[in-house]
């Protein structure tokens, strides 16, 4: 009886004349990073309660929301709506504030100036 009969087929593929080809390693890809915008949501608030409760703080949001534009500028993405929002609200309490500073200045100044005359 010969050694590879037909009974023997199953093994054929153990003795292939052909070399295998050796696997290569696949290439591990990095994560995609895409450009994303950090969140803005310190900036709202901020400019929340400045408007809200005390305007010193809209000078901060102002302050924090032209810092992030510029950061979002810089990275080529578009800045978060609740980061341009609070920067709003900034920029509006600090309106509020010089306006209170301003009547407040033109009421004590008459104050004095009607003590002064009389």
């Amino acid at each position: 009886m010969a050694p590879y009969d037909d009974e023997d087929d199953r093994y054929d593929d153990e003795y292939d004349d052909e070399p295998r080809r050796p696997r290569r390693p696949r290439k591990r890809r990095a994560p995609s990073r895409r450009k994303v915008a950090p969140p803005g949501t310190g900036i709202f608030v901020m400019g929340l309660l400045g408007l809200l409760m005390c305007q010193i703080l809209g000078v901060i949001a102002w302050i924090q929301g032209n810092e992030y534009m510029s950061q979002c500028r810089r990275m080529g993405v578009q800045p978060d709506g609740m980061a341009v929002a609070g920067r709003t609200l900034g920029i509006i309490s600090v309106v509020i504030l010089l306006l209170q500073v301003g009547l407040f200045v033109v009421f004590f100044g008459f104050l004095a100036l009607g003590a002064a005359a009389g």
